[in-house]
């Protein structure tokens, strides 16, 4: 999951890194949950029959990926479908698929399989406010001093910019890539 990260949004890939490996360096007590993942948070959504209602995970990182796994046995032609209600997608999502997503801004969820047939979930995300904690300076945003709370109002847009600039246009993505050869997971 972190491998198809790295190949598709590997600037996106490298800033989960690069913040993500201060919070671990100011925090020693913290455990990586798989040692080849950028990813800090994982669910595991186990049983006979999963289903992902229709959501938005809007407390994760609003221009980060969401990594889904989907296994079990099912045909995927007639369940197990993932859903992108704002784009109107009904994608088949075969048991051993892995797809990358913003969970924070597309509604989602799937279409159950058939009673008889099993599927079950793997996610791997990035929590927003981890991010935003390492921006504070490992304070709650409610403990910053103004002045600082101030900067992060007047430049917004920087910060949003700076966020739609980690997106890989198609042309750029060999070269995007070749950025990450000192990159290792932490």
């Amino acid at each position: 999951m972190s491998s198809c990260f790295a190949a598709y949004a590997p600037k996106i890939f490298k800033e989960y890194h690069e913040v993500l490996k201060k919070l671990f360096e100011a925090h020693p007590n913290l455990e990586h949950n798989f040692g080849n993942s950028v990813f800090p948070t994982a669910t595991f959504n186990c049983g006979t029959q999963v289903v992902m209602l229709e959501h938005v995970d809007n407390t994760n990182l609003p221009f980060g990926f969401c990594a889904i796994f989907s296994c079990g046995s099912y045909d995927p032609t007639l369940g197990g479908h993932l859903v992108l209600f704002n784009l109107n997608l009904v994608i088949e999502f075969p048991p051993g698929s892995t797809i990358l997503i913003h969970s924070s801004t597309l509604r989602h969820g799937n279409v159950a399989v058939h009673p008889e047939e099993t599927q079950q979930f793997f996610t791997q995300f990035c929590p927003g406010g981890l991010f935003w904690w390492v921006a504070h300076g490992f304070k709650p945003a409610g403990k910053v001093k103004q002045d600082v709370l101030q900067y992060f109002q007047d430049y917004h847009q920087e910060h949003c910019s700076h966020a739609l600039a980690l997106f890989s246009k198609v042309k750029e993505l060999s070269e995007d890539r070749r950025l990450l050869s000192s990159v290792k997971n932490t």
